[in-house]
């Protein structure tokens, strides 16, 4: 009885999990050439938080996150010396890039797919990057893990970089909120 009743319980909040997910949605246009649709509870960053998240010289185009500021959803656009056609080179490229950013990774997804007319190149994964020890500190620091969905458009001379990214602990949730985010993606002739 209480193996039926835990199963249950279970089950109950898989399905609120997925109602959650499935929430409202609102369509945003990024800029003049790049639209999605973003959970209604992602809110856009201000500059100065962008800012203060992002130690580059040049700040995403749009910065979402959600009320706990766990979940990010960034875009940014930048010119390349890629040509259309040069995407599965790209994506290696990327892929080889992303690679070195962490102690360890676990690929999930890696592929090219069309969404709304526009090849994409996905990776979805968890990166795992190790804190250095403090020799002073009294227990070893724990590693960070992110989970992230990244989709890459090239357009004219431009690639455009959808990215979305949570705790790998709260994958199971945030999964099918990144697939649905990542199939909405809409961009015009140019960017």
């Amino acid at each position: 009885m209480k193996i039926k009743i835990l199963f249950l319980l279970m089950l109950l909040s898989a399905a609120s999990l997925s109602l959650q997910a499935q929430g409202k949605w609102k369509k945003t246009e990024i800029n003049e050439a790049i639209q999605v649709e973003l959970p209604a509870d992602l809110v856009p960053v201000t500059e100065q938080e962008m800012a203060d998240k992002y130690i580059s010289y040049r700040l995403p185009l749009a910065l979402y996150t959600t009320q706990d500021s766990k979940a990010d959803f960034s875009v940014n656009l930048s010119v390349t010396p890629w040509a259309d056609k040069d995407l599965p080179l790209m994506k290696d490229f990327y892929k080889a890039s992303i690679s070195t950013l962490y102690t360890e990774i676990n690929w999930i997804k890696e592929e090219i797919v069309e969404v709304n007319k526009q090849q994409l190149a996905i990776f979805e994964y968890v990166g795992t990057v190790a804190q250095e020890e403090d020799q002073n500190a009294l227990r070893s620091l724990a590693p960070i893990e992110k989970y992230n969905y990244i989709a890459y458009a090239l357009k004219g001379g431009k690639v455009a970089v959808f990215a979305f990214s949570a705790p790998a602990d709260q994958r199971e949730f945030y999964q099918p909120i990144a697939e649905r985010l990542m199939q909405s993606i809409k961009i015009k002739k140019s960017l």
